[in-house]
């Protein structure tokens, strides 16, 4: 009796020790780094039931970072950590379940592990839980608390969330539309650089939905989508170089635009260029052919 409980003391202080000694091995703190001896102490300690060791063990089988990769062993270490009550073992969890990486589909787990999760305000949990409400997916579908949800994530400060809230605020899904406070958050989402937020911004803001309209301030979020590639965005953005709209008239800029637009699957952008080319002196298409060129290499193609 007295043995059990001493042993029900020391092994946790072990396994605690273990943590300790992969940590300092991972990062190299008072020894050589060193993966592979990291990697020994932490499934040591992940075996003494220390949980922040079983989500570190976790990790490395996902990753196969000091191991071979194994997803379906990742899951079960996840889960031991998830049912400790660590917060990022249950975001994982669901995670995987949601998408049947190491363990078969189930979008109702999904849900119950996306619960904990968010109720220990993980926002990209909340996120997600807003989403299978949204979508029905494992839970009946409830648009108040899809709406609740983002709320929660949006509030964290999670641009995804921040643009979910806009769309449901915005076409009025679980509650009156609010086209008002929807321009709030697809503001917020697009500073953070949410793209399709900037442009969606963008759009309001030239046919002054839920503010003042301005062709300037369209133009700058328009730029801010285009540079992250959203092709109806450098579309438009041609044409308002094209037409001096927001930006003062370029053609050079114009047919820059056209053209990564086209290369993005725009097929009026190509017309568009062909066109513009005609209006353009030799030195103009010469300098615009060069900063494709440029724009090309930066990318690697």
């Amino acid at each position: 009796m007295v043995c059990g409980l001493l042993l029900a003391a020391w092994l946790p202080r072990v396994a605690e020790a273990q943590y300790l000694l992969g940590r300092a091995f991972e990062q190299g703190t008072g020894v050589e780094r060193d993966p592979a001896e990291s990697t020994k102490w932490m499934r040591k300690a992940a075996e003494g039931g220390h949980r922040e060791a079983q989500f570190a063990w976790a990790v490395s089988l996902e990753r196969g970072e000091g191991c071979a990769a194994n997803p379906g062993e990742a899951s079960s270490w996840y889960i031991l950590a998830a049912k400790q009550g660590h917060a990022s073992a249950q975001f994982n969890v669901a995670i995987m379940f949601a998408q049947g990486r190491g363990v078969m589909q189930d979008e109702q787990k999904a849900v119950k592990y996306f619960q904990l999760a968010a109720g220990q305000a993980v926002a990209s949990a909340q996120c997600n839980l807003g989403a299978m409400y949204e979508q029905g997916r494992g839970v009946e579908q409830n648009f108040s608390a899809a709406l609740r949800w983002y709320g929660l994530a949006a509030e964290q400060g999670l641009p995804r969330a921040q643009y979910n809230l806009a769309v449901m605020l915005h076409v009025g899904r679980g509650a009156e539309p609010e086209l008002a406070e929807a321009v709030i958050w697809y503001r917020q989402a697009a500073k953070q650089g949410h793209a399709t937020a900037q442009y969606t911004l963008a759009r309001l803001c030239l046919h002054g939905e839920g503010m003042e309209a301005s062709e300037t301030e369209a133009a700058k979020w328009i730029r801010r989508a285009a540079e992250q590639e959203v092709p109806e965005a450098q579309l438009d953005l041609a044409h308002f170089y094209l037409h001096g709209r927001g930006v003062p008239e370029d053609f050079v800029l114009a047919y820059v635009w056209f053209n990564r637009a086209s290369s993005n699957g725009m097929a009026a952008a190509e017309e568009h260029k062909r066109h513009i080319k005609r209006c353009m002196t030799h030195e103009q298409i010469a300098q615009a052919q060069e900063m494709v060129r440029t724009h090309l290499a930066a990318r690697g193609c």
